[in-house]
């Protein structure tokens, strides 16, 4: 009753096959998921129903199938990802995990679990897409792109620029800002951070700072809250741009006046 109440709630779909590799048993998720019966496929070898093909529709022979291997091999197949068939022909990706069942050293066939990961791969994807097109932003503005928790605690460094950082970015990830910077430019940031998290409103200021081999630099900042949480914690994104020849025209203009 154990075993069977495992194998009907199961969000695997479970096959087992007997030496010559034709399927013995299902369980219901093989028929949501592959769209057979166990009428179907009992007697019938498993790899002519779901594994025929390659995904460009190319015959895949049996002796080049890793589930039928297993039965000379007699070695476990562990987390493999794999391209598999349904009964309408649909394909889907699949990672999938075979072993061998043997008694008294007699192999009798083999288990085979599978899970459809089509929705993760997609997601996988569309995150991708979406880290892509955000690098490509990041790269074409010239701001310097700085998350930061609650805490002022480095998060994400994003930047087309990064000799407009204080220091080397790679050192900067999992740090607080006021182990980074100056007390007067760390104490104007963690204000603005606490005040955009309070009253979720951006918050703005002006700092400087002497950059590594260009000098002292001035930026203006703006500081603005996610709408959601990063890793489980509240978390602000600030823009840092450098405006430092404009400050100085700014300068200039004003003398000549």
């Amino acid at each position: 009753r154990l075993t069977q109440g495992i194998t009907e709630s199961s969000a695997d779909s479970i096959f087992v096959t007997d030496a010559e590799g034709r399927v013995t048993f299902v369980n219901p998720e093989v028929e949501r998921t592959f769209g057979f019966t166990a009428d179907d496929l009992t007697g019938k070898v498993l790899h002519e129903r779901i594994h025929h093909y390659y995904p460009d529709s190319c015959p895949y022979p049996t002796c080049r199938c890793p589930l039928a291997k297993i039965h000379a091999s007699g070695e476990a197949i562990r987390d493999r990802e794999d391209m598999f068939f349904r009964k309408d022909g649909s394909t889907f990706t699949a990672l999938y995990s075979y072993a061998p069942l043997a008694s008294k050293g007699k192999r009798l066939g083999a288990v085979l679990f599978v899970r459809d990961i089509t929705e993760r791969k997609r997601a996988e994807a569309a995150l991708r897409e979406s880290a892509a097109r955000l690098r490509a932003i990041v790269h074409a503005v010239p701001d310097v792109l700085l998350v930061f928790d609650a805490d002022g605690r480095y998060l994400e460094i994003l930047t087309a620029q990064p000799e407009l950082l204080y220091t080397d970015p790679a050192a900067l990830k999992g740090r607080l800002i006021g182990e980074v910077l100056p007390g007067e430019v760390t104490n104007k940031a963690l204000s603005a951070i606490d005040q955009t998290l309070r009253t979720r409103r951006i918050q703005s200021f002006e700092y400087e700072l002497p950059i590594r081999k260009i000098g002292k630099r001035c930026f203006e900042a703006r500081v603005a809250p996610l709408d959601g949480p990063l890793m489980g914690r509240p978390a602000v994104v600030l823009l840092a741009r450098d405006v430092t020849q404009q400050r100085l025209t700014e300068e200039s203009l004003r003398h000549a006046q």
